[in-house]
C-alpha cells in the first residue's frame, strides 16, 4: 500500500496534468487553481521527522519531493514529476529528511545516517558528500553549486561543495548578541544571497520570536532583514515570504539593497509548521506554483488507553485531550501525563482508582514528567520565560512550588543548552538527566545538592532518553553513532559493557517493571527484548514485533508485561488535508501583496 500522501498525490497530479494541457493566458489572466489532496484511511498519522523537513519543491515547480512513513515502522523519501504518470521510490534513502533540490532540479539533496548526501531525482545510488552529525535545520543549493546547511540545531551554517568535500564554517554564532542558532538556509537565485533564520537564547522554544538574516557569501556581509519571522523565500515576484503562527506572510523585498519594503501580510493560512523548531512544511517554485501541509500535522485531540498484547483497548475514563508524555507512578497507581493547551504545556496526574486528573503545573511549557522511586515527587522539564529547558521537581500530590532542580548555566554548559530529567537513582541522590551541549544530546547523572554532572554518555553522536531498569543495573538509551538510531543497554554506573539490543533501529526505550523485558519504538512499530540478567550479566534475545500500528511522537509506558499505556489520537480524516497545491500562486500574491 503507498503512503497516504502519496496515494493523495494521485489525485493531484491528474488534475494537475489537465490544468497544464490546456492553454496558458498571460499573467493576471490566469486562474487562481487550487487543489487539496484529502488524507484518506490514515487518521492519526504523523509526518516523520517532527523538528526536520519533509518536503521540497523543484525549482521549475514540476517536482515535489517527500519523506513519508513506510511500512515496517520505516521512512523512505519519494518523489512525483507532475506532469507525468510516474511514481518513484528513491532507493537508498531510509531514514531521509529536509530534502531540497539542485538549481537543475536534476538531484534531491537530503541528510540521513548522520551525514549530508544527493540522489538523481530519477533514481540511483545516492552519493554522500560530507558528514553532518546531528539534527539538521535545513539545506539549500545554490547557483554557484555550493550547498549551504544546518547540520545542528545549535550550530552555525555550513557550506560544501555539491560534489562533495569537507564542509566550512559560513556563519558565526554571536553568542554575545543573543544568538543561539542559525537555520533554515534560502539561496535567493540569481543573487549573491542567502537568507536564514537567527534563534536567539531569550526564546529558544518559540521560532515566531526569530529573525530572518542575509549573507553574501563572496563577501561574508551579513545583513539584518526581519523580525518574527522563520523560514523564508524569495519569490519571483520580488516578494519576501516566511513563516509565522501557522501562516505564510509576506512582505515586497528590494534584493539589491537587501531590505523589506513595508509590512508584512498574511497571505496564506493554516500552513503546517513547528514552533520549537521555525520548519514551515511549505515550498515555492519559481513557475508560480506553491505548495503546503495544512493543519498542525497531527490530531490535537487524543485519549488515554490500555493496551494488551493480543490488541485489545480498553479506554480509560480520562477526558479527551491533547496528551503526548506519559509516566506510571511506581506503585501503579498514578499516572503523569504532559497536555497541550496552546500556547502552554503542563503536567497532570491521572489517579486510576480515583479517575480524576488533576493538573500539577501553571507555568511554562512542560515536558518529559519521571517519577521519584517512592513515588512523592515528579520531575520535568520546564522552559520558563525566556529561559532553556531545565529540570524541575513538584510534589506528586500537588503540594508546594515547582522548584527547579538544576539548569544548563548551573552545570556550565553552553548557551544552548538544556537539561531534561528521565529518572532517578534507587537511593534518590542522583538524577539521570539528557542534557546539551556543543556535542549534541548527551547523558549524565546530576546530584541535587551540589548540582555537579557526571558524564555517562556523551560522544560526537547523539545518545537520548536514558531509563534504568528496575533493578538499578542496565541504562537504556538511544544513539545514532552507528548512522542510524538504535537502542543500546550498557552497565550502570560503569565501567562495564555495553549492548545494542534494537536490529533495525529504535527509539523510547521503556522497561518492563520486573525488568525481564525492554520494549521500544520504531516510528509506528514497538517492540519488545527479552532481558536476562540472573548472573549478574548481561543477555537480550531477538527483537519480537508487539504493534505495527502506534501514532509517531505520542507517549507510551509498561504497567506490566501484558499491558502497556497509550496515548492514541481520536481525531477523524478530516483533521489530516494532506498537500494543498496552488497553481499561478504568484499572480495571487502579487494582487494580495503589490510590488511597485
Amino acid at each position: 500500500m503507498l503512503p497516504w500522501a502519496l496515494v493523495a498525490l494521485l489525485v493531484l497530479v491528474a488534475a494537475f496534468a489537465l490544468w497544464r494541457a490546456a492553454s496558458t493566458p498571460p499573467a493576471g489572466e490566469r486562474e487562481l487553481i487550487t487543489l487539496v489532496a484529502p488524507v484518506t484511511g490514515l487518521a492519526g498519522v504523523d509526518l516523520p521527522g517532527p523538528q526536520e523537513g519533509v518536503m521540497a519543491l523543484s525549482p521549475d515547480g514540476k517536482a515535489i519531493a517527500l519523506v513519508l512513513p513506510k511500512g515496517g515502522g520505516t521512512s523512505v523519501m519519494y518523489v512525483r514529476r507532475l506532469d507525468r504518470d510516474e511514481l518513484i521510490e528513491l532507493p537508498g534513502t531510509k531514514g531521509a529528511l529536509t530534502p531540497f533540490f539542485s538549481p537543475d532540479g536534476k538531484w534531491i539533496g537530503f541528510f540521513a545516517d548522520n551525514a549530508l548526501k544527493k540522489v538523481p531525482t530519477t533514481g540511483g545510488t545516492p552519493l554522500t558528500l560530507c558528514d553532518a552529525q546531528g539534527s539538521n535545520r535545513g539545506a539549500t543549493w545554490g547557483a554557484d553549486d555550493v550547498i549551504t546547511f544546518a547540520p545542528h540545531y545549535t550550530r552555525p551554517l555550513m557550506r560544501v561543495p555539491a560534489a562533495g568535500g569537507d564542509p566550512v564554517e559560513f556563519t558565526t554564532i554571536d553568542a554575545g548578541k543573543g544568538e543561539r542558532t542559525h537555520r533554515w538556509p534560502h539561496a535567493v537565485h540569481g543573487e549573491d544571497l542567502v537568507l536564514f533564520t537567527v534563534g536567539t537564547i531569550d526564546s529558544p522554544e518559540n521560532y515566531d520570536d526569530a529573525r530572518i538574516e542575509a549573507i553574501r557569501p563572496t563577501t561574508g556581509e551579513r545583513i539584518p532583514v526581519l523580525e518574527r519571522a522563520s523560514m523564508a523565500w524569495y519569490t519571483a515576484t520580488g516578494h519576501l515570504v516566511f513563516g509565522r503562527d501557522g501562516f505564510l506572510f509576506a512582505v515586497p523585498f528590494d534584493v539589491d539593497r537587501v531590505e523589506v519594503l513595508g509590512n508584512p501580510v498574511p497571505v496564506v493560512e493554516d500552513v503546517q509548521g513547528v514552533r520549537g523548531s521555525g520548519v514551515v512544511r511549505a515550498g515555492i517554485a519559481r513557475n508560480g506554483l506553491l505548495a503546503y501541509f495544512s493543519g498542525s500535522g497531527h490530531s490535537r485531540q487524543s485519549r488515554l488507553i490500555w493496551r494488551d498484547r493480543d490488541g485489545s483497548i480498553e479506554p480509560l475514563p480520562a477526558p479527551v485531550n491533547d496528551y503526548e508524555d506519559l509516566a506510571i507512578s511506581p506503585d501503579r497507581k498514578q499516572i503523569a501525563v504532559s497536555v497541550r493547551d496552546a500556547p502552554s504545556v503542563d503536567i497532570w496526574t491521572y489517579r486510576l482508582e480515583q479517575e480524576t486528573l488533576t493538573r500539577l503545573t501553571f507555568e511554562g511549557q512542560n515536558i518529559a514528567p519521571t517519577w521519584s522511586p517512592d513515588g512523592r515527587r515528579i520531575a520535568f522539564g520546564s522552559a520558563r520565560g525566556n529561559e532553556l529547558i531545565a529540570a524541575f521537581v513538584k510534589a506528586a500530590d500537588g503540594s508546594g512550588p515547582a522548584e527547579m532542580l538544576v539548569s544548563a548555566p548551573e552545570l556550565d554548559l553552553p548557551d544552548a543548552g538544556t537539561v531534561i530529567p528521565r529518572g532517578w537513582t534507587s537511593d534518590e541522590r542522583q538524577l539521570l538527566v539528557q542534557y546539551a551541549d556543543e556535542n549534541m544530546q548527551n547523558i549524565g547523572l546530576v546530584s541535587e545538592d551540589a548540582k555537579t554532572l557526571t558524564v555517562v554518555a556523551a560522544s560526537p553522536a547523539t545518545e537520548i532518553v536514558p531509563v534504568l531498569s528496575p533493578n538499578g543495573r542496565w541504562l537504556a538509551y538511544a544513539s545514532d553513532e552507528t548512522g542510524q538510531i538504535q537502542v543500546y543497554v550498557r552497565a550502570f554506573p560503569g565501567p562495564g559493557g555495553k549492548w545494542q539490543v534494537s536490529t533495525t533501529g529504535g527509539s523510547r526505550p521503556r522497561w518492563a517493571p520486573d525488568g525481564n523485558e525492554l520494549f521500544y519504538k520504531l516510528q509506528t512499530n514497538l517492540y519488545v527484548v527479552n532481558i536476562e540478567d540472573d548472573d549478574g550479566s548481561f543477555r537480550s534475545g531477538r527483537p519480537e514485533l508487539v504493534f505495527d500500528d502506534l501514532p509517531l511522537g505520542l507517549g507510551f509506558d509498561v504497567f506490566d508485561s501484558n499491558r502497556l499505556l497509550l496515548v492514541e489520537p481520536v481525531g477523524t480524516e478530516a483533521d489530516f488535508p494532506g498537500v494543498t497545491v496552488v497553481v499561478n500562486w504568484l499572480d495571487e500574491l502579487q494582487r494580495l501583496v503589490p510590488v511597485e
